[in-house]
């Protein structure tokens, strides 16, 4: 994964990279998270899965695939589907897709990180167990929707 350390000239939806192999459910944590995200996929069908965006920043072109995105308002909300690490989810979010898709969509970005884990680093006040809850809290706040894989987000 390649971060954003500039400036976003162009970014737009584009198909996916023949390069880039398909991501496969296989064994082991891997293949629990990519089963995770798919679960969440099918309870937002509202939601693009995996939608693959070409851009151009400063280090040159690059591509890249956020887990969901869905338009809610004058905001695009992007979804980070992760089994326990936040951090790296946050990482992703800041510094990846946010500037990728306000260029993108030329509309304000917010996330949201998926979690089905929490470990006890995590500020409970930024917890939230649905999606609502979710939406509801200041676009800044980054939310952690604990959702457990089952049932309605």
């Amino acid at each position: 994964m390649r971060l954003i350390l500039g400036n976003v000239y162009k970014a737009a939806l584009a198909t996916r990279p023949a390069a880039i192999p398909r991501t496969r459910a296989g064994k082991g944590a891997r293949g629990a998270g990519v089963r995770y995200e798919r679960q969440a996929a099918k309870s937002l069908p509202s939601c693009l899965h995996n939608p693959w965006y070409h851009y151009q920043d400063d280090a040159g072109p690059g591509f890249c695939s956020p887990d969901l995105v869905a338009q809610q308002g004058s905001w695009v909300v992007v979804l980070e589907c992760k089994l326990s690490n936040i951090e790296e989810a946050e990482i992703q979010l800041e510094k990846l897709y946010f500037p990728v898709l306000r260029v993108a969509y030329g509309r304000p970005t917010r996330g949201i990180v998926l979690v089905r884990h929490l470990n006890r680093q995590v500020d409970r006040r930024r917890i939230t167990t649905t999606l609502q809850e979710a939406l509801a809290r200041p676009p800044e706040s980054m939310p952690i929707l604990h959702w457990l894989g089952k049932g309605p987000l």
